[in-house]
């Protein structure tokens, strides 16, 4: 018995190392995301930063609980451990219900962001803040326009400078980037959501190695008490 206990204390060790190495990476995809996407957030008034505001919350969270767990394992604690179990558990479940929903809602959530996009781009020719804002997109994520070049020119509007490809930064470039800025970003969007969706897989699977071993570990505890 006293093996086996030895062996599920640092097996749960282990695996709350990777827990806490999880929660830290978390939470700087999140920090990373919300640098990214706070600027674009407050300029289309929508809530894009909300899922890496989550994300930091999860990471954190799932630190936490890898502490208590190791706390757990030390003491040989039986309600540390079921406890921690409990906590583990929940988190999974609710990354299951998150990411179900994040999949589901997915096209919502674009189309809600292209509308955001135009609306703010129909905006840009008479607010000088808002056409300072679409510069400097297009000169950062290299794109011109919604959906291309022509959202310019159908309104009657010269092409900026900030669409012009090679430096070529004048207002009667012939050569322009040829991708929306609504285009550039839901693909990084997309694949955002891929990355995440596959991150929360690895780490559901972890997630219930963890709990078998853990709610082994305390049953042990409990007999020998």
């Amino acid at each position: 018995m006293g093996l086996a206990v030895g062996t599920a204390k640092y097996l749960l060790f282990f695996f709350n190392f990777i827990f806490f190495v999880t929660g830290i990476v978390i939470i700087a995809i999140g920090g990373v995301t919300l640098g990214k996407l706070g600027k674009l957030d407050q300029e289309l008034n929508s809530e894009l930063t909300s899922p890496a505001v989550l994300l930091i919350v999860v990471g954190v969270f799932v630190a936490l609980i890898s502490f208590f767990g190791c706390c757990g394992a030390i003491r040989n604690s039986y309600c540390m451990l079921l406890t921690f179990s409990i906590l583990l558990a929940l988190i999974f479940v609710l990354e299951l219900a998150a990411g179900i929903a994040a999949y589901v809602k997915k096209d919502n959530l674009v189309d809600v962001l292209q509308r955001e996009f135009y609306d703010s781009f129909n905006k840009s020719h008479d607010h000088e803040d808002k056409e300072k804002w679409w510069k400097e997109l297009e000169e950062n994520d290299h794109c011109c326009g919604v959906e291309n070049a022509s959202d310019y020119t159908v309104r009657g509007w010269p092409i900026p400078s900030s669409c012009c490809k090679d430096g070529n930064k004048t207002e009667n470039c012939t050569t322009v980037f040829t991708t929306g800025c609504f285009t550039t970003l839901k693909d990084q969007f997309i694949n955002n959501i891929v990355l995440i969706g596959g991150i929360g897989v690895g780490i559901a699977f972890v997630q219930i190695l963890g709990i078998v071993y853990a709610c082994c570990l305390a049953s042990a505890v409990k007999e020998m008490s």
